[in-house]
């Protein structure tokens, strides 16, 4: 007795859970599709696999599917009906995928991270600006953005054409819709591309819709005109929402396992195990329809796919299954011989696979780095799934930004970013926990001499990893320096006076970067330029305390000296986290007159020490 078909929920709800059942149901199992469609579905990941190269499988309906109607199943246009290289095998295949591959090489890829990088940065900003103690759906600020502008941009499609465009595109993969809800996505589509498609014929651009075009208008056997508007749907589709579910599950999948994402923090080549985990055990698409069966195919335990029947293929539940991955469920990043097809396989792997990581790398770590303490704000449980059985993502993702550090930038910030200009530095207030840069060119005059700007009182210089730039940041916030930045020259606090070098405390993030760091602006230290600057530092110290110091001493630390110390920091007159000491272990007094000409320094843990230039070089 055959078994009736199971229905696919298209709902979204049991995505997860369906796929279990049907992959424990058999090697392939009848299931009822909307439109009263009776598909196969594969979902153990051996016959995955198995189908996905097999010569008797099919993605051409129009060959494969008897009885096909073009358009009779308005929810399946952008699955089926569309002729791109998605729905052609062999030599068509090819050649469609030829025209957009150019676009999709590793060296091209690569050359789009600095947009990528441009665009995660200026989303981030506008993040920044936002209430940080208030929810905000995260997915559609930023997840959903950076993708959906990155192929906006590689496809040339307006500003004004991409809300239109974008929605039609998030409606193709909702299977919940109603046939006529489902026409008229069908229509929206078509309309949206049109007017991309004329758009770009009356005014071509540098981007890959007017390649097309051009190509079209040199060899129209090479391309048709249903196939150029079929290709950029399935692009630009395709080309922003499975990242979309990425981004989106590994920001949830960090939020959720704090302890990898200490790791990943830690070692920032974690990061590509964060995104190869999370497409491994969210991926992007869970059924992909359609394929179909060109003779009979038996897969054993008593179950035959009839020649023109139709399967559906379990890409995200491959991964998923307990013979490729053991204990599947569980998320763990420093899983071995991981495996999955979230990207496919076979003759049909996604083209812009590599793009996609490529824009989780980028976003990923900029978003954890630029706010630290993002927490999730959905309910118990998990966020509210999309109504989809091919899709598989969230329908936002609501989170808690937190204090965020405000990084160096390549404009000036703005006020709602708690800055204020002074001149030519930047000032930080207490509340404010990181410095940035001044100028636009990142560079000052003084920095471009390579000669650090005279330290204020209450204020401490900082150097960008990069070198590029200096700034200057309130003492209270000395504690808070992320690992970007570094000190540079140290000046006194409102409450106390400068009493010798000072100590910032490094974070386990900072060192583990110190070691890639460039050298800080510095005084020389050898050549006669270096025994020139010791022989003055040691007579302007002489000089001013009365107490003999050689230019390779160190501050006393005797136990007076430690005792007054102490006593400083219970007046609360040495900014948090600074070890003040008095050079040459002269007196309070004395120290406070030699701190005027003495050089000041500042070093970043023990291991790390920059000398800077004396007092009346730095007011130069």
């Amino acid at each position: 007795m055959t078994m009736a078909p199971i229905p696919l929920d298209t709902t979204g709800l049991r995505l997860y859970e369906q796929a279990d059942q049907l992959r424990a149901a058999g090697p392939a199992v009848r299931v009822l599709l909307p439109g009263d469609l009776v598909a196969w579905s594969v979902t153990r990941g051996d016959v995955v696999r198995r189908l996905l190269t097999h010569p008797d499988v099919s993605k051409d309906a129009r060959r494969s599917w008897p009885g096909y109607r073009p358009f009779a199943i308005a929810w399946l246009t952008a699955w089926v009906d569309v002729v791109s290289m998605f729905t052609a095998d062999g030599d068509d295949h090819q050649r469609l995928k030829d025209l957009v591959g150019r676009a999709f090489t590793a060296r091209r890829i690569d050359a789009m991270r600095p947009a990528i990088e441009a665009i995660v940065t200026s989303l981030l900003d506008e993040l920044a600006g936002l209430p940080a103690d208030r929810p905000l759906d995260l997915r559609s600020r930023f997840s959903y953005r950076v993708p959906t502008r990155v192929i906006c941009d590689l496809f040339g499609v307006p500003d004004d054409q991409r809300p239109a465009m974008l929605a039609t595109i998030d409606a193709v993969l909702d299977t919940s819709l109603g046939p006529d809800e489902a026409a008229e996505v069908q229509r929206g589509m078509y309309a949206a591309i049109h007017r991309l498609v004329a758009t770009k014929s009356a005014r071509p651009g540098d981007d890959m819709t007017s390649l097309l075009l051009t190509t079209r208008r040199r060899d129209e056997d090479r391309l048709s005109m249903d196939e150029l508007v079929s290709t950029l749907i399935l692009m630009i589709g395709a080309g922003s929402e499975t990242t979309v579910s990425l981004i989106d599950h590994a920001v949830a999948a960090m939020l959720t396992h704090p302890d990898q994402l200490a790791a990943a923090r830690e070692d920032p080549g974690r990061w590509a195990d964060v995104i190869e985990e999370s497409l491994r055990l969210h991926p992007p698409i869970m059924h992909l329809p359609l394929r179909y069966a060109t003779a009979d195919l038996d897969l054993g335990e008593g179950v035959t796919i009839g020649k023109g029947e139709l399967i559906i293929i379990g890409f995200g539940a491959h991964g998923r299954d307990p013979a490729v991955n053991p204990d599947p469920g569980r998320y763990d990043i420093d899983r071995h011989d991981r495996q999955h097809l979230a990207f496919g396989h076979g003759m049909h792997f996604c083209l812009g696979a590599p793009l996609a990581r490529l824009e989780a790398a980028v976003a990923l770590p900029a978003l954890f780095g630029r706010f630290p303490r993002l927490a999730p704000a959905w309910p118990v449980g998990s966020p509210a799934r999309q109504p989809s059985f091919i899709g598989n993502d969230v329908r936002e993702l609501p989170v808690l930004l937190g204090p965020a550090w405000i990084g160096a930038g390549r404009r000036p910030l703005r006020p709602d970013q708690l800055w204020r200009r002074r001149s030519s530095a930047c000032s930080v207030t207490s509340s404010t926990v990181i410095a940035a840069t001044q100028e636009a060119s990142c560079g000052h005059r003084s920095a471009r001499r390579s000669t650090p700007l005279a330290p204020q009182r209450g204020q401490v210089m900082i150097q960008e990893t990069s070198g590029r730039c200096l700034t200057r940041v309130s003492g209270p916030a000395l504690t808070r320096l992320p690992h970007q930045y570094r000190p540079i020259v140290a000046a006194p606090t409102a409450a106390a006076r400068w009493r010798g070098p000072v100590s910032l405390p490094m974070t386990r993030s900072q060192r583990s970067y110190r070691a890639a760091r460039p050298p800080m602006l510095s005084a020389p230290t050898s050549g006669v330029a270096g025994r020139r600057m010791a022989a003055r530092t040691s007579a302007t110290r002489s000089a001013s305390s009365g107490v003999p110091v050689t230019t390779t001493g160190r501050p006393s630390r005797s136990p007076t000296a430690a005792n007054e110390r102490a006593g400083q920091r219970r007046r609360g007159s040495v900014a948090p986290g600074c070890r003040a000491t008095r050079p040459g272990g002269g007196s309070p007094s004395t120290a406070r007159s030699s701190a005027r000409s003495a050089p000041v320094t500042a070093t970043r843990g023990s291991n790390s020490r920059a000398r800077a230039p004396t007092s009346a070089a730095a007011s130069r």
